[in-house]
């Protein structure tokens, strides 16, 4: 009986040895797998971050694209003043003024840009003389505005004789240097 007894208490020890051994060990395993489990979780949550933040960016640089796109399209490209001129041409017919004469100079470079500006631009005068009346002087103002050309008017003087008004206008016309 006493080998009983003694096997008991080694079974009884032995098991609480056991539990006292692995319990500790038990308690870091749930412990790191607690830590993983926030890791994994704070990864996710940051990968899903990151998606968005992509998501974001590739928005913003598409935007960014047609914004530029967008400006660029304010100003005309050298291979386009042909068609500003015929614009012009059709916007003083359409207000019936029978007399005008158009003198484009020469190319300027644009001296008050901002630094680091991020278009290259030239401008080109044009003197305007149309002969008309008043009315038609309005209309035709109100048309070449409709046609939204990046134009900058410098002088414009109205001159009487006889019945009919004389309209000298010089303005600037923009473009992109190179037509980018």
């Amino acid at each position: 009986m006493r080998n009983k007894i003694h096997l008991y208490i080694f079974t009884i020890v032995l098991l609480l040895g056991l539990i006292l051994f692995v319990m500790p060990k038990y308690s870091q395993v749930s412990k790191k797998e607690r830590e993983y489990n926030t890791k994994r979780l704070e990864l996710e949550n940051a990968i899903e971050s990151i998606a968005t933040l992509r998501d974001t960016l590739n928005k913003i640089e598409e935007r960014r694209r047609v914004i530029f796109a967008e400006r660029n399209l304010l100003f005309l490209r050298e291979e386009e003043i042909p068609i500003f001129f015929k614009d012009l041409s059709i916007v003083i017919k359409r207000n019936k003024i029978t007399s005008f004469e158009i003198k484009p100079s020469d190319f300027e470079e644009i001296q008050d840009l901002p630094e680091n500006f991020p278009l290259k631009l030239k401008k080109l005068p044009i003197n305007l003389k149309l002969i008309g009346n008043y009315n038609q002087f309005i209309d035709f103002f109100r048309d070449l505005y409709d046609e939204s050309y990046p134009i900058s008017f410098n002088q414009v003087q109205l001159m009487s004789s006889e019945n009919l008004l004389t309209l000298n206008v010089i303005f600037d016309v923009y473009v992109l240097e190179g037509g980018e």
